[in-house]
């Protein structure tokens, strides 16, 4: 019998340029292009029918030269308080200009029916490069300066509360701990 390698070999090349996965915990993390400190999540926080910056999600960043793809994943876990919940989220991406623009297809809405304490998974892919600049189509142009990529939620209505951020079952009791958002960025070529 052969060794592991010997049926599947290591690859020679990757085409990740770039790969990074954090806690928001007001680190400071070592990029391609340079050191970036992320959002500092301390406490829960409770959702309104206003659209607000998803706590923890906001991030300056650059991709590597050469990035054709980026691939941008928030994972997060919250509660409910009310018998039903429903939330939306998506994506968002400064456009060259600077003014946030949401990705269509990134939209996403969340229901759950239970009492329970939920852990959720968003994410988007971005094209750049692109000759022709649309963020809302996915298709971001020249991007060599740091943009502002993040997430937006609000629930759906205020019969339908929820609380991000947050986990309330936990070692045999309720103990409403705050749990920060972990945040994956994948640039590719």
């Amino acid at each position: 019998m052969g060794n592991l390698s010997t049926f599947f070999p290591a690859p020679t090349s990757s085409n990740v340029l770039e790969y990074l996965q954090y806690y928001a915990d007001g680190r400071t993390i070592e990029t391609v292009k340079g050191n970036v400190t992320v959002q500092n999540v301390t406490s829960k926080y409770n959702l309104t029918t206003s659209w607000v910056d998803f706590p923890g999600s906001v991030i300056e960043y650059t991709p590597p030269d050469d990035t054709k793809c980026l691939h941008y994943q928030l994972h997060f876990k919250g509660y409910h308080t009310d018998a039903n919940n429903i939330m939306h989220i998506q994506a968002y991406l400064d456009n060259a200009s600077g003014t946030p623009t949401a990705i269509t297809e990134s939209r996403c809405t969340k229901y759950a029916n239970a009492n329970y304490d939920n852990f959720y998974t968003v994410m988007t892919t971005l094209k750049v490069g692109e000759s022709s600049e649309s963020i809302a189509a996915a298709n971001v142009g020249t991007w060599g300066s740091a943009r502002t990529l993040k997430y937006m939620i609000r629930e759906y209505s205020s019969s339908y509360e929820y609380i991000i951020n947050n986990g309330h079952h936990w070692n045999g009791t309720g103990d409403n701990v705050t749990l920060q958002p972990l945040i994956t960025i994948t640039a590719t070529k």
